[in-house]
């Protein structure tokens, strides 16, 4: 299972059912969503992904030690602030199996395709619940007023919006 979600720990997107262990890069590039990314951000929308995951236009990823095109400090910064936005993933799934008990150890037996179909759609009842209980216990709009990052008029490349990112951190956090 792979899954990307928001600042409110909702469910945005989820991959269910690859057989086996699956490189998460893998899982990534052959979903919709990593297929077509445009489909589901706009121009000033991205997902912070971690290390294993290509730096691309709309996946954003900590910076590696060995880049040199910025200093220790820019890297360090940008890195410990990026760390708090990659980190919501693990506590939405927290949550999912807080909430979810049955998440922990599931008791299916994956004999047969039929087992591993009704594994995945009960991850995805789950999921789906999951969302509604966000939204039960926590109405607000998704237009809350949050800080907006002072992008280039033109960002052809994920380097422009990284760039933009970490002018943001070291300026406003």
């Amino acid at each position: 299972m792979q899954v990307v979600c928001d600042h409110r720990l909702k469910i945005r997107h989820a991959i269910i059912g690859h057989h086996g262990s699956v490189h998460d890069a893998k899982m990534f590039a052959e979903s919709s969503i990593g297929q077509h990314p445009e489909q589901f951000f706009s121009d000033k929308q991205f997902m912070a992904g971690d290390s294993a995951y290509p730096l691309s236009r709309f996946v954003i990823t900590p910076i590696r030690q060995n880049n040199t095109e910025f200093s220790e400090h820019q890297k360090a910064k940008f890195n410990e602030h990026f760390s708090k936005a990659r980190v919501r993933v693990e506590n939405c799934f927290g949550k999912l199996k807080e909430i979810f008990c049955s998440l922990k150890e599931l008791r299916f037996r994956l004999t047969n395709e039929q087992n591993h179909t009704d594994c995945c759609n009960w991850i995805l009842a789950c999921c789906i619940l999951h969302n509604i209980l966000i939204e039960f216990n926590n109405p607000q709009n998704d237009d809350d007023s949050r800080n907006e990052v002072d992008y280039p008029q033109e960002m052809s490349s994920s380097r422009d919006v990284r760039t933009a990112l970490v002018n943001y951190v070291l300026n406003n956090l």
